[in-house]
């Protein structure tokens, strides 16, 4: 999650309601230009969940993507998957063809949301990645034709 942009002002109520939201869900702020810094960051607040029992949620490619565009997967999955030594649940969903990448414009339809079989720990980067990768993609295919 993003955090606001510095010249929301705060007194703004959506601004501040969605930044008090974020906040109070204790959600991981990562700074997508920090690089290694935030990458570093992400894995210390990644063990601070891990401790507190808490689950991770993150989306790999970064952002949401348009339907049928495939985005890079970000570094960020594979260092909380290898530093935390835990199990990923991959989490398909098919979003995209109802709710628009820019803006909030959204259309009428069911969201279907997908949990796929958890990868074990232990693989190292390249087949985790590939793993991860094929398993989601290929789940999202699916529910996204089961959607049109």
């Amino acid at each position: 999650i993003r955090r606001p942009p510095r010249s929301t002002p705060l007194y703004s109520s959506a601004a501040s309601d969605v930044y008090k939201r974020q906040i109070k869900a204790k959600m991981i702020w990562l700074d997508r230009k920090g690089h290694s810094k935030a990458l570093k960051k992400l894995i210390k607040q990644g063990k601070d969940c891990k401790k507190a029992n808490r689950p991770i949620v993150i989306f790999p490619e970064g952002t949401r993507s348009k339907v049928g565009q495939k985005n890079e997967y970000k570094p960020g999955v594979t260092a909380l998957y290898k530093f935390l030594n835990i199990p990923c649940v991959p989490v398909a969903l098919n979003s995209g063809v109802y709710w628009e990448t820019k803006g909030l414009k959204r259309n009428k339809g069911k969201i279907i949301v997908k949990f796929i079989e958890p990868i074990k720990p232990g693989l190292d980067r390249e087949k985790f990645e590939e793993k991860l990768e094929i398993a989601i993609e290929s789940e999202t295919k699916t529910l996204i034709d089961r959607s049109n």
